[in-house]
């Protein structure tokens, strides 16, 4: 009986041990990477029917991001190295008061495009 409390001791311990460890050493599901910490670029971006343009640039150093569309068009976003294939009601769409996050369970390191069905909106974001 006394061993088999030791090993229930043992065990609660270590699952203490290490649920501390991990939260102070950035242990998440993010594989140590914190995106909430450090310095973020904040801005905003249009995105209209009449013309198609990057609206956030390709970013190699880039964790995490989050879109919001303020305006009250849908809009779509299209992770491509071109103009070419970006069209409405295609690729992601984003809502009027709708948001979309890239972090490191769908990282994209180049540049966003997007395009509205009519009309134009604005995205704003944050990026690390």
């Amino acid at each position: 009986m006394k061993n088999i409390i030791k090993y229930l001791v043992a065990a609660i311990f270590g699952i203490i041990v290490f649920s501390f460890a991990s939260y102070y050493l950035g242990g998440d599901k993010l594989g140590g990477i914190n995106p909430l910490t450090g310095t973020f670029t904040n801005s905003s971006a249009n995105a209209s029917s009449t013309s198609v343009g990057a609206l956030i640039n390709a970013n190699t150093g880039r964790n995490y991001l989050y879109m919001c569309n303020d305006g009250s068009n849908t809009a779509y976003l299209h992770f491509t190295s071109t103009t070419t294939n970006v069209a409405a009601a295609k690729g992601i769409r984003i809502a009027a008061a709708g948001c979309y996050t890239i972090d490191q369970s769908n990282l994209y390191l180049g540049a966003i495009y997007g395009i509205t069905s009519s009309g134009t909106t604005t995205l704003s974001y944050i990026e690390k």
